[in-house]
């Protein structure tokens, strides 16, 4: 159902953006006609976060974001009439904090901080299209291989640190708290088939839409949760803080498909 919201929008945005350049005239233009030629070069980037945000207007979606954190790039460069070299580049970050615990009391106000996740992934890939043309549009089968690197962490922060002084009535002794958790780090490489088409407004402007389904292989570097114990020294009321010990690092083989980035919707300009 979402995938046939994604292609009647997709067709809507087509046919406006269509009549809209079709106003225009450019020198020697012929939409009917028109093949890249060889040696043009032509960059594309995403803007499937548009679609989803507008996708999600019609769907009863209790949360509706425009997440433009994902960076999805594409240069291309024409071989010849039906043959295109594509080198692509994928930047995904986010940054989100949110605070936890609002207690009033001791010992239960030791436990009030802020947490903040984090989420790093970089990938590149190259490959190949073989294109057929057909009035406005160009149709491509195609393979690319990739390789790439991820980060996800969610550290957090506490009020009360080692050295604080409180106010609690009472001593506290072996609180635990959670330092930092979900740590990975993945390295990985992979290869995906291509099925995907573009449509032209004219020379230099056109829309693209790709299916794509990677396989990849990779090692997981992840680390066990990190925790800390707190005591409240009923004397002097000071916070101290103790690390607690941790296990190492597992390392951890993988193979998977990839249906993150499954369809992607791009908008590109040729020169």
């Amino acid at each position: 159902m979402k995938f046939l919201k994604k292609c009647i929008l997709f067709s809507v945005l087509l046919f406006c953006g269509a009549s809209v350049f079709a106003n225009h005239n450019y020198e020697g233009d012929s939409l009917k006609t028109y093949i890249p030629n060889v040696g043009d070069k032509s960059f594309l980037i995403s803007i499937s976060p548009i679609f989803s945000y507008f996708g999600n207007m019609f769907n009863n979606s209790t949360g509706n974001n425009l997440d433009l954190s994902s960076t999805n790039l594409i240069f291309r460069k024409f071989k010849d009439n039906n043959i295109a070299r594509r080198y692509r580049l994928n930047l995904n970050f986010s940054l989100s904090q949110y605070k936890f615990n609002d207690n009033e009391y001791f010992p239960q106000k030791l436990y009030n901080g802020k947490s903040t996740s984090t989420l790093v992934n970089l990938n590149y890939a190259f490959g190949k299209e073989k294109r057929h043309h057909l009035k406005y549009f160009s149709f491509y089968t195609g393979w690319e291989f990739l390789t790439g690197f991820s980060h996800t962490s969610t550290n957090s922060a506490y009020q009360y640190n080692d050295g604080d002084v409180t106010d609690s009535p009472y001593a506290v002794f072996y609180l635990t708290r959670v330092v930092s958790n979900n740590v990975s780090n993945r390295l990985y490489v992979g290869a995906a088939g291509l099925l995907g088409a573009d449509y032209y407004f004219s020379k230099m402007f056109y829309v693209n839409m790709e299916l794509t389904l990677p396989f990849v292989i990779g090692a997981e570097l992840e680390k066990v949760p990190k925790y800390e114990e707190v005591n409240i020294l009923m004397d002097s009321k000071v916070v101290q803080v103790l690390e607690k010990e941790t296990e190492k690092p597992s390392l951890l083989f993988f193979t998977n498909f990839s249906s993150t980035q499954l369809f992607q919707f791009r908008a590109g300009i040729l020169f």
